[in-house]
């Protein structure tokens, strides 16, 4: 194998590039909301790295060979990260994005001479770890997003619960026993803490998935009371659409 493999794709990078950008804009429908630069990323850096893989004049040493490794994992984790910041991005779209990528850089590689089967397989074998790790921070990232959602969004319903909650409180007091309204106000704050229970559990949730351990407390439950109380709620939204549709 000649070192002409990788001078001829260190000079073409840049024809790759735009080769491979006006692919993707026709077969990639994310990118045509990204400019150039934010459409290629980190992958004008990957050609850099892959340039110095197929270099004959880098002497291939256990350590070298892991340091290339590591730097193509940290360009490949690179984009799949930043692809998952792109609302519009699908997994599926980031893959084809690579693939695209193989394509081009095979087409131009292999226009002034047909490349060895050993160049091909560093080519191939590169591009198969970049998809790779790509795709795992892309699916790392989305679920980090997720959960930062899940927890904004819990803390931000639990402030105006808590109004509701206290306001409901001071109502019950002014209120006479056996008043419908007072009823009424039962009903409500017997709603609000069960929302306060699923915000609760939806919490725990994400730090189940985040790995951390929970502490469990069992207790007795009255499932004749439960069921009760559903039956009662369920009354009162019947009760409630009546009283709604007759205005």
């Amino acid at each position: 194998m000649s070192n002409q493999t990788s001078k001829r794709l260190k000079q073409n990078a840049e024809r790759i590039m735009q080769r491979w950008e006006e692919r993707a804009r026709d077969e990639v429908g994310a990118s045509i909301h990204q400019d150039s630069l934010m459409l290629q990323n980190s992958l004008p850096e990957y050609l850099e790295q892959l340039v110095d893989e197929l270099s004959t004049k880098i002497e291939r040493t256990p350590a070298r060979i892991k340091t290339d490794k590591l730097e193509n994992t940290r360009i490949g984790k690179k984009h799949g990260h930043e692809r998952a910041g792109y609302a519009d991005y699908s997994m599926t779209q980031l893959i084809f994005e690579y693939h695209i990528l193989r394509q081009v850089i095979f087409e131009i590689l292999e226009e002034e001479a047909a490349l060895e089967v050993r160049e091909r397989d560093i080519i191939i074998d590169s591009i198969e770890q970049a998809v790779n790790d790509a795709a795992t921070q892309f699916s790392q990232t989305l679920r980090d997003i997720q959960e930062l959602f899940m927890v904004t969004l819990t803390h931000d319903l639990r402030n105006p619960l808590n109004v509701i909650k206290m306001g409901t409180h001071l109502t019950l007091r002014r209120l006479e026993q056996g008043d419908t309204h007072a009823n009424i106000a039962a009903k409500m704050l017997k709603a609000v803490e069960r929302l306060n229970s699923m915000i609760q559990n939806l919490l725990d949730a994400s730090r189940l998935r985040a790995g951390q351990s929970l502490k469990f407390e069992f207790e007795e439950c009255n499932l004749d009371s439960i069921v009760q109380d559903v039956v009662e709620d369920l009354n009162f939204a019947c009760l409630w659409r009546a009283v709604y549709c007759s205005f």
